[in-house]
């Protein structure tokens, strides 16, 4: 099985160029640099030479964000591979990443589409990763003192390099882009969407937005979220991992049965839209019973 890995860091400043670098190294671990490719302007071309990593200069909006479709076609264009990694510049892989996309790529024969969620680790200095203990080590300090976010934020998106050529044109960076691939996996590709949290150790190193003009806001209300959201129609059609098909837990494959799917409004409109009027007052009720629960929780 042979992957490519594909990204479009941030620029190269201070203590984002010590955590890029950080994971780029993590990941010529695993696939080589002739298997890497960075996407972005001319100061990425420029450290992708000092990396000696591929480079190319994706299609980007009026707002210089680098646009999904491009990346995934310029891949294409360059890359034979059998599956494609577009991952954010800032996460961290090990081993279990490769030992767990070979698991799935013998089991699943007709594609799938791997996501997972991450855990988030404060890292300051450089990590050599050509000394032997350094992912053992990195390992421990994550399990140890790392916090395994929620179901709405995902980092890294496994996928055939044959799917994807019809998405939309997304924003990368902004809110939306990483929910609406999986909504786009299992209503346009056909392809099983499995949660590879279990398995998968990614690596999120702490930072904060200062790099995004209007910071945590614009990228979740900005304009170019909203355009996101434009593309696909509706916010219910980005969706979570609570929406994923499989998991994969060590060597098993299990089907995921998330209560919070069989009881969302996503569920409603792409299984059962036909009684989605009648059912879609349950999910209101739901939503009452979660909020509720959550202001108690804060009052004891």
């Amino acid at each position: 099985m042979k992957i490519t890995i594909l990204a479009a860091p941030k620029k190269f400043e201070e203590r984002t160029a010590i955590l890029q670098e950080n994971a780029i190294n993590s990941w010529i671990r695993l696939v080589g640099k002739e298997n890497i490719c960075l996407f972005g302007d001319d100061e990425t071309k420029i450290n992708s030479e000092k990396l000696k990593i591929q480079f190319q200069k994706p299609i980007t909006n009026e707002s210089g964000l680098p646009l999904l479709d491009s990346i995934f076609n310029l891949a294409r264009k360059k890359f034979k591979s059998d599956y494609f990694l577009y991952i954010n510049s800032d996460i961290i892989l090990l081993d279990d990443f490769i030992e767990t996309a070979n698991i799935l790529y013998n089991h699943f024969k007709k594609g799938f589409f791997a996501v997972g969620r991450r855990t988030n680790l404060d890292i300051e200095e450089r990590l050599d990763f050509t000394l032997p203990d350094t992912a053992k080590l990195l390992k421990y300090q994550a399990q140890e003192s790392g916090k395994l976010i929620g179901i709405s934020a995902i980092d890294y998106f496994l996928f055939p390099s044959w799917a994807f050529q019809k998405i939309p044109p997304l924003r990368i960076g902004r809110a939306g882009f990483d929910n609406i691939l999986i909504y786009w996996a299992k209503k346009h590709e056909k392809i099983a969407v499995i949660d590879g949290t279990e398995n998968i150790l990614a690596i999120h190193q702490n930072h904060d937005y200062s790099h995004v003009p209007g910071g945590v806001m614009e990228i979740f209300r900005g304009k170019d979220a909203e355009e996101n959201l434009k593309m696909v129609g509706c916010r219910e059609k980005m969706f979570l991992m609570s929406e994923c098909d499989y998991k994969i837990a060590g060597k098993k494959i299990l089907k995921n049965h998330d209560w919070r799917y069989y009881l969302s409004k996503r569920y409603l409109l792409e299984v059962l839209p036909a009684l989605y009027p009648i059912l879609y007052p349950f999910v209101i009720i739901r939503k009452q019973i979660v909020r509720v629960r959550k202001l108690v929780n804060t009052l004891i």
